[in-house]
């Protein structure tokens, strides 16, 4: 994608820095050539963070093959094993990769082609002869007894039996009762005053004594 920005031939190229912090995209849609890489930073700038310049397309110097871009892709199967080269050749510090992220856009979806599975054959159903059903036989029933009349002899009809009549009670006559008659009282003789005789009242004789009653 890049060789040695800035320089051609032998020579460490660009001396900026670059920071896990503000990522660089390679492309090529940028018009911005990963070769012209911090041509404006100096060796204490960090490129994209100090010239907002985070869109680079590729431009490896000194390649000429047909994958000197992506567009050489184009057409290659994305399945295998993808390898990123990197390499610091200046003394004096030591350079790391942090991460990197391949993303693969596909124009169409490949359309998987239905394969033939062969299906085992269905089996075909045997006839499985059935033994015959029983014919069932008439098995003779023998003659329900016909019921007889038996006589019976008849009921004794009841012979009404003359019941001497009740008495029926006649009323006696009962004597009239002696209804009682006032007898005359004859009157109580009312007592009438009998005049009786005074009685001689004793006259005190001088000298003789005294008479007791």
């Amino acid at each position: 994608m890049l060789n040695r920005p800035g320089y051609s031939g032998t020579g460490f190229g660009d001396s900026s820095n670059m920071s896990a912090n503000f990522p660089l995209l390679f492309t090529d849609a940028s018009s911005d050539p990963a070769e012209t890489m911090g041509n404006t930073l100096n060796t204490s700038q960090v490129v994209c963070q100090d010239d907002g310049r985070c869109t680079y397309s590729p431009s490896p110097d000194g390649y000429s093959g047909s994958l000197a871009n992506f567009a050489g892709f184009v057409g290659l199967g994305s399945n295998g094993t993808w390898q990123f080269c990197v390499a610091d050749n200046a003394g004096g510090d030591t350079g790391s990769v942090t991460s990197i992220t391949l993303n693969l856009t596909c124009d169409t979806a490949p359309t998987a082609t239905p394969t033939n599975t062969p299906e085992p054959p269905t089996a075909t159903p045997t006839d499985t002869p059935v033994p015959p059903t029983a014919t069932p036989t008439d098995t003779p029933v023998p003659p329900t007894a016909t019921p007889t009349d038996t006589p019976v002899p008849p009921t004794a009809t009841p012979t009404d039996t003359p019941v001497p009549p009740t008495a029926t009670p006649t009323d006696t006559p009962v004597p009239p009762t002696a209804t009682p008659t006032d007898t005359p009282v004859a009157p109580t003789a009312t007592p009438t005053g009998t005049p009786v005789p005074p009685t001689a009242t004793p006259t005190a004789t001088p000298g003789s004594p005294p008479v007791s009653s």
